[in-house]
């Protein structure tokens, strides 16, 4: 495996309900590198995967978006929260990911979205697996062949001390001058097709490494409830991603993200404190929530800015002094 790749991940992935009954449809595994390969090189690892025993033509493809090269793997996860969004035919759940040249001898990164099992909260993991067999794990996990856990004992016997988790040494792209913001504003999306969005919102969005992102993404909604779903669900996903604004979030109901109502606000009535209920009890709290205004979606998080400093809430911005958000 290359030195020095950040291989971290959040421990749960947003919306993954919509997802789960991946057993009956027929998706293509998308593969990603983080590391500088030849396109040719990686046209030549998807075919090595689909010409393992027993896999079809097309199980496996190059992402649209598939070179990641010395960026954390958070990139690709928040990359492909949106991707599975806007295209169907993407394995929503079950990824690829290239971490070393000579993947022929040192295999492959695989990602799942939802490793948890029966009535088992979701969890993110990753493993380290050999080319050969990448796209049958994904395969296997759909139709209920293995569990994740044996995939794990299988990627112990194989790589031994090398098995996942690697330690997560940090290779991102080198830090802004300023320090990150104390908190993020969570982005909802009930426009199908919202890949454009982050950008829009916060320019640079994929190349800023995560922890000084002024957006974290938290889903897309537009098939699985709406915004009664989103107001549900905020609290928990504050519960899931600590760095998570807890009274402002932006919604985009408007696929012409430069539109003047392009995004909603949503100002949320509650004291943000996550630690006093459980990932069951934090989504039964029926918080209010108001749409404060309607902005084009480049204006988004200036606009809440400024409603934070007008209304006396935690600010996300600057990052400066000892105020807790």
């Amino acid at each position: 495996m290359a030195p020095n790749l950040d291989l971290s991940l959040p421990k749960t992935a947003p919306n993954n309900s919509q997802h789960r009954a991946t057993a009956s449809g027929s998706y293509a595994q998308a593969v990603y590198s983080l590391i500088p390969l030849e396109l040719s090189t990686l046209n030549d690892l998807a075919s090595r995967l689909n010409a393992a025993q027993d896999i079809e033509p097309g199980t496996c493809k190059l992402a649209p978006r598939y070179d990641f090269a010395n960026r954390p793997l958070r990139d690709v996860y928040d990359y492909h929260l949106q991707l599975r969004d806007r295209d169907p035919s993407i394995h929503p759940l079950f990824f690829i990911v290239a971490v070393d040249a000579d993947y022929e001898k040192n295999g492959v990164l695989v990602v799942h979205l939802n490793t948890g099992q029966d009535e088992e909260d979701d969890r993110v993991d990753k493993a380290r697996c050999s080319v050969e067999w990448a796209a049958s794990w994904g395969l296997n996990l759909d139709i209920g062949n293995m569990a994740w856990e044996d995939l794990k004992e299988e990627e112990a016997d194989e790589w031994g001390d090398t098995a996942m988790p690697w330690t997560p040494e940090s290779n991102q792209p080198t830090r802004p001058d300023t320090a990150p913001p104390r908190s993020q504003y969570a982005c909802f999306s009930l426009v199908e097709k919202a890949i454009e969005l982050p950008e829009k919102l916060d320019p640079n969005f994929y190349s800023t490494p995560a922890e000084h992102r002024r957006v974290i993404l938290g889903g897309n909604y537009a098939s699985a409830g709406g915004l009664p779903e989103i107001a549900r669900l905020f609290p928990w996903f504050c519960k899931s991603h600590p760095e998570t604004h807890r009274q402002m979030a932006i919604v985009a109901d408007n696929p012409d993200f430069e539109a003047q109502d392009a995004v909603k606000l949503l100002r949320f009535d509650w004291d943000g404190d996550v630690d006093a209920h459980d990932d069951v009890g934090i989504t039964r709290l029926g918080l209010a929530c108001e749409v404060v205004k309607t902005v084009p979606a480049g204006r988004a998080v200036a606009e809440l800015d400024q409603y934070c400093r007008d209304f006396g809430l935690p600010q996300a911005w600057p990052a400066s002094g000892g105020e807790q958000v």
